[in-house]
């Protein structure tokens, strides 16, 4: 699926980068995936709830590893680009 637009906030607070809605295809909107450095680098967190017992229910995410690290990729790149501003 295609990415037709990133809208995003840019955030820089304890490992929190920005905050974005990634347009798919004119077809489909993802809001509130945020952008995160970790441990281990930087990684997407996608849309989530928390249940009753803590734990967190993803609402939406990538099917693969392929398609998550792309997107990580292109959100990444317009990070970058909206933070050198």
């Amino acid at each position: 699926m295609e990415v037709k637009d990133i809208s995003m906030r840019i955030v820089n607070k304890e490992g929190l980068k920005a905050i974005c809605s990634i347009n798919f295809e004119n077809l489909l909107v993802v809001h509130n995936i945020r952008l995160v450095e970790g441990k281990e680098g930087i990684f997407l967190s996608f849309p989530a709830k928390i249940k009753k017992s803590g734990d967190f229910l993803d609402i939406v995410h990538p099917i693969n590893k392929e398609f998550r690290e792309e997107l990580t990729k292109v959100v990444k790149e317009k990070y970058d680009e909206l933070n050198k501003q």
